[in-house]
């Protein structure tokens, strides 16, 4: 969906300077299927974007998550994992086995509103990103 080429919103280029990240060299560009043949992992902001990842990549369908669904699976696994592929998979094993609700998955987009969205959005990607990390960490 995105317009190749444009740059990032300034609001979001903004929360990342907060955070110490320069985005000012970051540009657009669309996902197509020649972008996902080397990748073992995908993350989206939404499950439409999930569902178009994995239309482009079938082979992905067991290693593409939304940002929250990931996080909030790492969050249930209770074994050590000792790498990456072993937490794609171990998070893949607890999407199968939890049938939970999905539809808090969707990261809110804050294009076209106030800075405090895109703080807040930023908070909740922090957040997710430090469930990952902790999951891979874990004794």
């Amino acid at each position: 969906m995105a317009e190749p080429g444009h740059a990032m919103q300034p609001y979001a280029l903004a929360t990342l300077a907060e955070r110490g990240i320069d985005g000012d060299a970051f540009r657009a560009t669309r996902l197509d299927a020649a972008s996902l043949a080397d990748v073992d992992l995908v993350l989206t902001a939404t499950r439409a974007h999930r569902t178009a990842t994995v239309r482009l990549a079938p082979r992905l369908l067991r290693s593409t998550f939304t940002m929250l669904q990931f996080a909030r699976l790492a969050r249930r696994i209770d074994e050590s994992v000792d790498d990456g592929t072993a937490l794609v998979a171990a998070v893949n094993a607890a999407r199968t086995a939890l049938r939970d609700d999905p539809r808090s998955d969707d990261l809110l987009d804050p294009i076209g509103g106030p800075l405090a969205g895109y703080r807040r959005c930023a908070a909740v990607l922090d957040d997710s990103i430090a469930a990952m990390l902790d999951a891979q960490s874990k004794p």
